[in-house]
């Protein structure tokens, strides 16, 4: 689908919790031809997914959202580390 996508010369590319059903190695594969994309072909691709370690791999800038609400947006390492992502996302503290 996403080959089909690029046919079209989109500037704007938005991939909807991509890895969902993915093996290991097949993520590791995903997130090397999405990195190429985005450098080859300089599109802007947005991501929805919930793995943080895949995210944290491809985003230039992160942004967590809950209930549809903004928690937190900057650069990855930054964002992982805020207080309200650890809580609410990474299901520390009194969500864990």
């Amino acid at each position: 689908m996403l080959a089909t996508a690029l046919t079209t010369k989109p500037k704007l590319v938005l991939l909807d919790e991509p890895i969902g059903g993915l093996s290991p190695p097949e993520v590791k594969e995903f997130v090397a031809l999405v990195q190429k994309i985005n450098q080859e072909l300089g599109l802007t691709i947005i991501i929805i997914e919930h793995l943080m370690k895949v995210l944290i791999k491809l985003s230039q800038r992160l942004m967590i959202m809950e209930n549809g609400r903004k928690i937190a947006i900057g650069p990855p390492l930054e964002v992982t580390k805020d207080e309200k992502v650890i809580e609410i996302y990474l299901g520390r503290g009194k969500h864990a």
